[in-house]
């Protein structure tokens, strides 16, 4: 299985114990030790975080794909009275709203409705969201679906993942209208302009090299020129 954008709820207090390699990770604690919510983004991508004060919900703008997308990670614990409406002003056009709301809903894939549906479904609605379904129920232990995603991007799909040892079976959210920005991946160096500085101050390096200087201090101090000449000139 291979991701760029992750999501974690329930991390508790031990969030920070395990790195996930070449992933940037984000979090935000929870109102118990139990809670806390976690992003993850491959360093292929860039998050930014934006500035919320809201327990168990966190909200990343990810660039270097086609489209920025906001992902917002959410968990609801049980008891828990959680206003929805407080994120209304983050939803923009491109959102995935995805994590543990646990609230039942039958149309969703509950057996069953809980006090919750109502909410729910009513703030989705008003949001102009979609439910995007997996193909099978989430939990591994009741018939509750409660691990839910809304987005207002097309081409979005869900499949649940048999796998894993937690009693929440993961979930894969893939959308075919995204790709990856190859002009944010890959930088683009102005070469013309990075052989005519190169050209310029070729005599300069010559000199420094007939001082009496060590040649790897020499050596060193020309990487580190030709580093941030390329850097430069990528900036062009």
């Amino acid at each position: 299985m291979k991701a760029s954008i992750c999501v974690f709820t329930e991390v508790g207090e031990l969030w920070n114990t395990s790195q996930i390699p070449h992933f940037n990770i984000f979090h935000q604690y929870g109102t118990n030790k139990s809670g806390g919510v976690c992003i993850a983004i491959g360093k292929h991508l860039k998050g930014s975080i934006i500035d919320l004060n809201i327990e168990n919900t966190i909200i990343i703008d990810v660039d270097g794909l086609s489209k920025t997308v906001k992902t917002i990670a959410i968990y609801s614990s049980v008891g828990e009275t959680r206003i929805l409406g407080e994120l209304e002003p983050y939803i923009t056009k491109n959102t995935i709203i995805t994590g543990d709301f646990n609230a039942s809903v039958k149309e969703w894939g509950s057996t069953s409705a809980d006090k919750r549906e109502r909410i729910l479904k009513e703030w989705v609605e008003k949001s102009n969201l979609c439910y995007i379904p997996s193909l099978s129920n989430c939990s591994e232990r009741s018939n509750r679906n409660i691990d839910l995603t809304f987005t207002n991007l097309g081409g979005t799909r869900g499949e649940t993942l048999k796998m894993g040892t937690s009693d929440h079976w993961p979930i894969m959210i893939t959308c075919e209208n995204l790709v990856f920005d190859k002009n944010s991946i890959f930088p683009h160096v102005h070469w013309k302009a990075y052989e005519a500085i190169l050209t310029l101050l070729q005599s300069f390096w010559q000199k420094e090299q007939t001082r009496a200087m060590p040649m790897d201090d020499w050596c060193m101090n020309y990487v580190r020129f030709l580093v941030a000449l390329e850097k430069q000139t990528d900036a062009m």
